[in-house]
């Protein structure tokens, strides 16, 4: 199966596990952990994609405070030349969720072409204007790599 084939699986198969249920207006809305799944699907297959504006407009404010889209793209680019491109992302463990579920965290296993499997761990938070589950944090390093890369 080729690596397009294979993400694409993925996605379809984390597009259909999202649960609907109903929250506390009583109207069926997707849980917290169907957005937050929902948008680091959206983020890996970007990444994987290349498609670095998409996942960059998953980022909530205080990563792109910091960070121009132009810097993600280059950040995403060295760990692409460094480790190899993403090739696919399955999600391992289990979900930790902050008080009034507000918060999530979801670790990922990823394969990258030029690098044994490693875990990234994506917080998200609840955006209040768009309803929306944005990363907040990248992991331990702030970076989409097992490692800041180092290549040349």
């Amino acid at each position: 199966m080729s690596a397009e084939a294979s993400l694409a699986a993925h996605v379809a198969q984390a597009q259909s596990s999202l649960s609907r249920t109903t929250w506390g207006s009583g109207v069926a809305q997707e849980s917290p952990s169907a957005l937050s799944i929902q948008t680091a699907t959206d983020f890996l297959s970007a990444v994987a994609r290349q498609d670095y504006q998409s996942a960059y407009n998953d980022l909530n404010g205080s990563l792109t405070l910091d960070m121009a889209p132009t810097d993600f793209a280059l950040q995403a680019q060295n760990d692409d030349r460094c480790y190899g491109t993403l090739l696919r992302y399955t999600q391992v463990g289990e979900r930790a969720t902050g008080e009034m579920g507000e918060m999530e965290v979801l670790t990922y296993s990823l394969v990258r072409k030029l690098t044994t499997p490693y875990r990234l761990d994506l917080t998200f938070i609840l955006d209040g204007s768009s309803g929306k589950y944005l990363i907040l944090d990248l992991g331990h390093h702030a970076d989409l790599g097992p490692n800041p890369p180092t290549c040349s």
